[in-house]
């Protein structure tokens, strides 16, 4: 049987510009995995491309905190071209 996810982090921030915004992102997939990311969603308006919603999903509400304590966050966000600072919410599954 899975074992059920039942924290997710959600991180609102906005980009320089997108496309390479994402090619940062998808670079970085197995350090994300490292820390305990088991799947991720991102969303984006429709109407404005560089306001990004990013949607991760975790077996424990630890391992989401240790995500967004994670020492490279802020460089791999950097060199996304993250503008200002991201907004980070942890959630618990009840």
């Amino acid at each position: 049987m899975e074992t059920p996810l039942s924290a997710v982090l959600l991180t609102k921030m906005n980009v320089a510009s997108y496309d390479p915004w994402r090619t940062e992102f998808d670079r970085i997939v197995a350090n994300r995995r490292a820390h305990g990311v088991a799947r991720h969603d991102v969303y984006c308006s429709p109407e404005d491309m560089t306001s990004i919603l990013v949607v991760e999903y975790f077996d424990s509400l630890d391992a989401a905190r240790a995500a967004v304590a994670e020492p490279r966050l802020a460089d791999d966000m950097q060199v996304g071209g993250v503008i200002g600072v991201p907004h980070y919410t942890i959630v618990e599954t009840v």
